[in-house]
């Protein structure tokens, strides 16, 4: 159980409790096959407190969400090769039941050599401010939630690589590719005197994403990763047009990559390099940055850790994300912590 209590003055407030269950269960019906199959169940209850600046309504909502799943592993080919089945049924209060299926495929091709693949299907479904909210919060709305507001969905192909080449170094690449249906866009609606969210975009994503590991001695190990990405968005042919609040192709990096580098120091003394590349945003545009950080840790005794962590040490500051109220900005930080674990 989960209880939030947020205030942000003068533009809005929320009491939110949240009540979740899980139950899972696996077994193994003949040697060759693992079975896991569960599911969950979510209540909340939501009350606003609203503002001429923004409203939800109605304030309060008692919202439930559920879900059944299962998914069956099972070894073919003298356990080369496994096929991995699996589906899921999300009931959220918006849209009803969703289908959620997907299977993979990892064939072993040595010992350390594996090819996989899958398809998936994932959505997105409604929230309160998809479909409840009302900008201002006092008629008349300039913007507002689509009562008739879908589901977004994706239908995800991926295929990767993972080998280790040596004892000391791994390598991972994923190449994928994303079908998008009815994603989130603001459209001018003249019955409802202003924009309203609802659901005219499609397209594609694309990208590949690596991960690679090295430990050149016993005390040092290096962690390199990266992620590009190309979207191809559009509004949907015959589909109603966009208000002009909103890009169809989002606001996200082309690129992003990270070095990480871990040193086990005499002493008990461990020493922690980290740097992180993002690329630009488009709209509202945000320009690329590189960041530096470090830690600088002592373990006295095995439970006791006193360390000094630097954080975005190439700038003074950094803008990282723009919106219609206020700026994301991030500045060079230097912090001691002390951590204790019993």
């Amino acid at each position: 159980y989960d209880y939030t209590h947020r205030k942000l003055p003068p533009v809005f407030g929320e009491k939110l409790g949240t009540f979740d269950f899980a139950f899972q269960h696996f077994f193994r019906p003949i040697a060759s096959q693992a079975v896991t199959w569960g599911g969950g169940y979510r209540h909340s209850d939501d009350e606003v407190e609203n503002s001429i600046v923004l409203a939800f309504l109605p304030a309060k909502r008692d919202l439930d969400w559920g879900n059944l799943f299962v998914q069956d592993e099972i070894r073919l080919v003298e356990d080369r090769v496994q096929l991995t089945l699996g589906a899921k049924a999300d009931y959220n209060p918006y849209t009803g039941i969703e289908f959620l299926p997907s299977v993979r495929l990892a064939w072993k091709l040595a010992p350390n050599h594996l090819l996989w693949s899958s398809l998936s299907r994932a959505v997105r479904a409604p929230s309160r401010i998809d479909t409840e909210l009302f900008v201002p919060g006092v008629p008349p709305h300039i913007l507002q939630g689509g009562p008739e507001f879908e589901s977004e969905v994706f239908n995800v192909w991926e295929v990767g690589y993972r080998t280790q080449p040596t004892h000391d170094s791994t390598l991972s690449m994923t190449l994928f590719r994303s079908e998008h249906d009815r994603l989130r866009g603001i459209v001018f609606v003249p019955a409802a005197g202003g924009f309203q969210f609802q659901n005219p975009i499609e397209g594609e994503t694309m990208g590949v994403e690596a991960w690679a590991s090295y430990q050149p001695a016993e005390f040092w190990v290096l962690n390199a990763g990266m992620v590009y990405m190309d979207k191809n968005l559009r509004l949907k042919a015959g589909g109603p047009v966009s208000g002009g609040l909103s890009r169809p192709d989002g606001n996200d990096p082309d690129y992003q990559w990270t070095l990480r580098s871990w040193f086990d120091l005499p002493h008990d003394f461990e020493l922690d390099f980290h740097l992180r590349g993002v690329g630009s945003l488009p709209d509202p545009e945000v320009p690329g940055y590189t960041e530096l950080g470090f830690r600088l840790a002592w373990l006295p005794i095995h439970n006791l850790e006193l360390s000094i962590v630097g954080q975005n040490l190439l700038h003074d500051d950094h803008l990282e994300f723009v919106t219609t109220s206020a700026d994301s900005e991030m500045d060079r930080s230097v912090y001691f912590k002390v951590l204790w674990t019993f």
